[in-house]
C-alpha cells in the first residue's frame, strides 16, 4: 500500500503533468492564430512550423514521458557503458535522449511535408 507522501508525489506529478500539456496546447492555438488576428503569427507558423511547434512539443512531450516514466516506477535507474544514472540523474539523461530522438524524427520527417 502507497503511504501518504508516494500518493502526494503521484497527485503532483500528473498535476504537472496535466499543466505542462495544457499550457503548451494553449500556446500552440496562440501560435496558430486561434486566439489571435495577428496574420504575423501564420505566416512564421508556416514558414517555421518545427521550430514554432515542434521543437517546444518536443520538450513538453519528453518532458510528459518522464513525469508518466517516474510515477509508474518508483526509482528510475540504468548504466550505460559503465556509467550508472540514478535519481534525478537517469531522469534528466532520460529526458535529454527522449528531446534528441524526437528532435531527430521531426528532422528525418520534415521534407516529407513539403
Amino acid at each position: 500500500m502507497l503511504d501518504f507522501s508516494s500518493k502526494l508525489k503521484q497527485v503532483f506529478s500528473w498535476a504537472a503533468a496535466i499543466v505542462i500539456m495544457v499550457v503548451h496546447t494553449y500556446l500552440a492555438f496562440k501560435i496558430l492564430n486561434v486566439f489571435t488576428n495577428d496574420t504575423n503569427w501564420i505566416e512564421i507558423a508556416k514558414e517555421h512550423t518545427a521550430a514554432t511547434l515542434g521543437i517546444p512539443l518536443a520538450g513538453t512531450a519528453s518532458l510528459f514521458l518522464v513525469l508518466v516514466l517516474r510515477i509508474i516506477s518508483d526509482q528510475v535507474e540504468f548504466k550505460i557503458f559503465n556509467i550508472e544514472f540514478k535519481g534525478a540523474a537517469s531522469q534528466a539523461i532520460i529526458w535529454v535522449f527522449t528531446y534528441l530522438i524526437v528532435i531527430f524524427s521531426i528532422y528525418l520527417l520534415w521534407p516529407l511535408a513539403n
